[in-house]
């Protein structure tokens, strides 16, 4: 997907959970991915159209939904502004403040469902642009927002 996901799952069949996660997001990329010249969202993105997969165009047809219930909070289009970053492209640069203000009205998403067993929130690192590691740290639980400005650490 572009980026790194972690899979944690607790009980007597997490490692087969995980496992399966891992699968379904392999299989997923392949429909999905910005990159992979051979993906559906890949063409759509570059020939402003594609023959979409049943799976694929549901994904479509909920993300609009999404978009339209939450006044665009959440909204599938943030693919400008990885490109500016040079995520998609490994050209990396940092966009400037203006650059970002004006791409960032396009979307994004993290999604936490409960909390971890022991009631605490799931911690979510966000990626630095400058090298390996976070520059930043959510602590969130039952959140499905771009609007984590409170979270953040």
């Amino acid at each position: 997907m572009d980026t790194y996901i972690t899979v944690t799952a607790y009980g007597e069949t997490s490692d087969e959970a995980v496992k399966a996660a891992e699968n379904k997001i392999t299989a997923l990329e392949k429909l999905w991915s910005v990159t992979d010249q051979n993906s559906e969202v890949y063409t759509a993105n570059h020939n402003g159209s594609a023959v979409l997969s049943a799976e694929t165009a549901e994904l479509v047809r909920f993300a609009l939904v999404m978009c339209r219930e939450t006044d665009g909070t959440l909204d599938m289009t943030l693919y400008p502004v990885l490109t500016a970053w040079g995520f998609t492209t490994d050209e990396h640069h940092v966009p400037t403040d203006a650059e970002l203000t004006a791409l960032l009205d396009h979307g994004g998403n993290i999604q936490t469902i409960g909390a971890k067993p022991d009631g605490t929130a799931w911690k979510i690192g966000v990626r630095s642009p400058y090298g390996d590691g976070s520059f930043a740290t959510l602590a969130v639980k039952d959140k499905a927002s771009m609007d984590f400005t409170e979270e953040m650490t």
